[in-house]
């Protein structure tokens, strides 16, 4: 799709941060918009000021996400571009201190939330007359793990792998659909500002140094550019920060070495100075 302009985009967690974006992004590329949040004030907001179709939902629910599916394609032929950006940041702190009710939300969220968006529209964009571009947002976290955050990196690993799994199925079927993973590093947006579960002095310190670190990102304006770049070229990984692209290989090599995994020196370093 190099001309995006009157095709329709179907954009989950639409309400703030990449998502919302995402949505002016592609507003000024003349699409038509459905914007999907579960913040039905903030989606508002954002819908009424660019004169867009809104649904209010959680992604984690799987029959609620069949019938906006549904509702949408009562009402429009064709769906042209499916984002599933909707996630969160969960607790933060030692593995077996969090909180079942934590460890669900994430996975809930960030994960079963693609999968609900595949399940409700993939068959509908199959068998559609126009073919269709999937857009999955996962994170730099997709390619390495972080101590005291786990649960997070985890629920990204996921979404690489269910995104890179849903483009061989589609390729191998012969669908009229294209794929793309997002994965930024750190971005200005207000996802710390949520409420997070601190379950540990450790998730405490490491909350404040991942705030500033967010104070320091990438516009979320610029991630939603090179996401509309990224569909008009057709390319699979989209990444926003160039230093990004480094950490698979880093990964495989600490994989030939044997290397035992450590918490990274500048993150502990940083931790250790705001405990003083």
């Amino acid at each position: 799709m190099k001309d995006l302009a009157q095709k329709l985009a179907v954009i989950t967690g639409a309400a703030s941060g990449v998502g919302e974006a995402l949505a002016r992004a592609l507003h000024a590329e003349a699409m038509d918009l459905v914007l999907i949040d579960a913040n039905a004030a903030k989606l508002k907001s954002v819908a009424d000021e660019l004169d867009v179709q809104s649904v209010v939902a959680d992604v984690s629910d799987a029959d609620r996400m069949q019938a906006v599916a549904a509702e949408i394609f009562s009402q429009h032929a064709n769906v042209h571009l499916l984002i599933n950006n909707a996630g969160i940041m969960p607790a933060m702190g030692p593995i077996w201190e969090l909180p079942d009710t934590e460890v669900k939300r994430v996975l809930d969220v960030n994960v079963r939330g693609v999968v609900n968006g595949l399940r409700a529209f993939v068959p509908k964009l199959i068998a559609q007359t126009d073919p269709a571009h999937i857009v999955n947002t996962a994170s730099e976290a997709s390619f390495a793990s972080r101590g005291f955050v786990c649960g997070y990196h985890a629920s990204k690993h996921a979404v690489l792998a269910i995104t890179e799994g849903l483009a061989q199925e589609l390729d191998f079927l012969g669908a009229r659909i294209r794929v793309s993973v997002l994965c930024p590093s750190a971005v200005d947006t207000a996802l710390m500002q949520d409420d997070v579960a601190l379950s540990s002095t450790s998730g405490e310190r490491l909350w404040k140094v991942y705030v500033k670190s967010l104070e320091r990102g990438l516009p979320a304006e610029e991630v939603a550019r090179t996401v509309v770049s990224g569909i008009k070229e057709e390319r699979f990984y989209l990444l926003p920060h160039t230093e990004v692209i480094n950490l698979p290989s880093e990964r495989a090599q600490a994989v030939l070495n044997d290397e035992y995994p450590k918490f990274a020196d500048n993150l502990a370093g940083l931790i250790r100075q705001d405990r003083k």
